[in-house]
């Protein structure tokens, strides 16, 4: 499931935030999840289709090799479809965040793969 939503289309949100240089690298599953809520939050608030969201909870994020974290997120549109998308967080060894998201551009369900509430 988690393919099929990224070959659709993606959104580079690759942004970084500065964080303490005496922090450790390590990102938790559950400030992990916090970056996805915001990042699937502001994006949104900007698109037409979307009317609300979910983000999986950080139990159920997924760590690969890097330390990058990703995380399921699904978007709903007003007709009550859900579009899967996720979002991929990482710490840098500086410390930075940089996060990403793949998601459908339009969740129309003739266009994106989407499941009924």
């Amino acid at each position: 499931m988690w393919k099929r939503s990224c070959a659709v289309g993606a959104v580079a949100l690759a942004a970084a935030v500065p964080t303490p240089a005496f922090g450790a690298v390590w990102l938790s599953k559950n400030t992990a999840r916090e970056i996805a809520v915001n990042v699937t939050s502001k994006s949104c608030r900007s698109v037409d289709w979307c009317f609300d969201f979910s983000v999986a909870p950080a139990e159920h994020c997924r760590r690969v090799r890097d330390n990058t974290v990703y995380c399921a997120i699904a978007f709903v549109t007003a007709d009550h479809h859900r579009c899967a998308g996720v979002v991929a967080v990482k710490k840098t060894r500086t410390g930075r965040i940089d996060r990403g998201m793949a998601m459908p551009m339009n969740c129309s369900p003739s266009l994106a793969p989407s499941t009924p509430v």
